[in-house]
This record gives C-alpha cells, structure tokens and sequence, in this order.
C-alpha cells in the first residue's frame, strides 16, 4: 500500500532535486513535502472500516493522522 500513497511526483521523498543544485532539493509542490498524496474518499472510507475492525477486536482506536504520522516515522527510520 506505501507505493500507493506515495506521491508519485518525488517518489515519496518529500522532495524533488533542483536543476544545477547541490543541494538536497526543495520541499515537493505536490506534497508540501509530506512525501505522500492525500487519500481518496474511497482509501478513507476503507481507512475508516479498519480502524473500526481493529476497535472491535481490543486494539486501541488510531486516528488517520496518527496512521500517517506512524508511517511517517517508519519512513524516517527506513531512510537510515
């Protein structure tokens, strides 16, 4: 699923290299740097259906920002 969120323009970096630079790059347009498109209404609603069943079966109730702000962090530690 993280290729399917990913944006598609950086790659889910977050950036994107600039022509004749040394630098890193800049924070992607496309994300604002967040590495990731938002979800459609149909990803959220199944989103929505997870937490539900994940509620259901004992597990503690996550937000979809605490989903995104999880795989964020995975991503940084991947990175390394």
């Amino acid at each position: 699923m993280a290729d399917e969120i990913e944006c598609r323009d950086c790659q889910g970096h977050g950036w994107r290299l600039l022509p004749f630079s040394v630098d890193e790059g800049a924070p992607c347009p496309d994300c604002n740097g967040e590495g990731w498109r938002a979800p459609t209404d149909d990803e959220l609603a199944d989103m929505a259906e997870r937490q539900a069943e994940e509620a259901s079966s004992g597990e503690p109730p996550m937000t979809v920002q605490e989903m995104y702000e999880r795989a964020y962090a995975l991503k940084q530690e991947l990175r390394r």
